[in-house]
């Protein structure tokens, strides 16, 4: 019995990431023409502004056969350097697991530790917050607000993907990172 093209292209996509960015990076022509031209198996995407598109998107992506995914935020103050991504703050009072149960999201409550893989634990933890974020801080984890991005991570998670999130700072310095990144996931056993 053969394999049919559509389970073959799933099949080699199964360890190729996606990377998944916020609007500012993306609309960076030099960034997103680098990775496409270096990473030609990668998917490039933006953040949705919605957890409906989130999920939308995030399902799109995972039919396809995608099960790693790169996430780049933009936050509101920059950091003086790129940062791993090592938690998430959701206050939008949205979210898109909300809706019809669907089989490939899985649990209806899954558990929301550990959203972000991260290879080693940086001596500060990053937490990227969505919503009202007034009186967070007293954490004392610094929160970054972001735009974008968490609902994603939320579908990612649900749906048995793995995220690796990262602030960005200097886009030219995330080149390395994501090449390494995507190296370790494409040699990753399946």
């Amino acid at each position: 019995m053969t394999m049919s093209m559509t389970m073959r292209r799933v099949m080699k996509r199964k360890n190729k990431p996606v990377v998944a960015c916020g609007p500012v990076v993306l609309t960076d022509e030099l960034f997103r023409a680098d990775i496409v031209r270096w990473l030609p198996d990668v998917s490039v995407g933006t953040f949705n502004a919605s957890a409906d598109g989130a999920r939308e998107q995030v399902r799109r992506w995972r039919k396809a056969g995608y099960q790693h995914f790169i996430l780049l935020f933009n936050p509101v103050d920059t950091p003086g350097e790129n940062q791993p991504v090592t938690d998430q703050i959701n206050l939008t009072y949205d979210n898109p697991l909300i809706g019809t149960q669907e089989d490939i999201f899985g649990n209806r409550f899954p558990d929301m530790s550990d959203v972000y893989t991260v290879d080693k634990k940086p001596a500060e933890p990053t937490v990227v917050v969505m919503g009202h974020h007034k009186g967070l801080e007293t954490f004392r984890e610094r929160v970054w607000p972001v735009r974008g991005g968490i609902y994603e991570a939320i579908a990612i998670k649900a749906s048995g993907g793995t995220s690796r999130g990262w602030l960005v700072s200097q886009l030219e310095d995330l080149y390395s990172e994501i090449l390494n990144l995507t190296e370790v996931l494409c040699n990753a056993e399946v």
